[in-house]
């Protein structure tokens, strides 16, 4: 009987599925051939790039090691979905988005809908494309003409700012004219 000091059993409940889930694009691509990878890692979490491979290794190299072939994926992480706002719906509750206030674009995750407008908890501005989260929530309600889109969640940059990918960012300026 072999006895391993270094594994680490995680419970994922059903609820913490369907909450990633929400965040998760339909557009979004799978790696190929999910069934056959055994071990999967990343370097950079802000990326959105995989390495695996279908046969796993303990070696103590360092991740990743070229011990039985290693496989790369970069997810797309450009694609902000547009969606009409007569269009939202119940589906889009705890996606990302962008609206507007001022005539100026601020992310944030929705938090509910109505006929004419949609309720989201947005971040604040620290400067062109760095956001935080207040301490105190912000959290409005936004008629539907101060939509912007659904976009994928900021990435972190720092220790407390994030930023909306740069080629979204460029995009959502230049529909809005700024």
């Amino acid at each position: 009987m072999i006895k391993e000091k270094n594994v680490q059993l995680f419970l994922v409940e059903e609820e913490d599925v369907d909450a990633v889930n929400k965040l998760l694009p339909d557009s979004l691509k799978p790696i190929p051939q999910t069934m056959k990878i055994h071990q999967v890692f990343c370097q950079e979490h802000h990326n959105l790039k995989v390495q695996s491979r279908h046969v796993s290794c303990f070696c103590k190299k360092p991740e990743p090691c070229d011990c039985f072939g290693v496989s790369e994926f970069q997810f797309d992480k450009s694609n902000a979905t547009n969606i009409q706002s007569d269009s939202l719906d119940q589906s889009v509750i705890g996606k990302w988005c962008i609206v507007t206030y001022d005539n100026k674009p601020y992310p944030g995750i929705i938090q509910d809908i109505d006929a004419n407008e949609c309720e989201v908890q947005v971040m604040h501005r620290i400067g062109e494309n760095r956001f935080y989260w207040p301490m105190v929530h912000d959290i409005l309600w936004y008629h539907h003409s101060n939509f912007v889109t659904l976009i994928e969640p900021p990435t972190k940059v720092g220790s407390r700012h994030y930023e909306v990918d740069k080629r979204v960012w460029k995009r959502v300026k230049d529909d809005l004219g700024i």
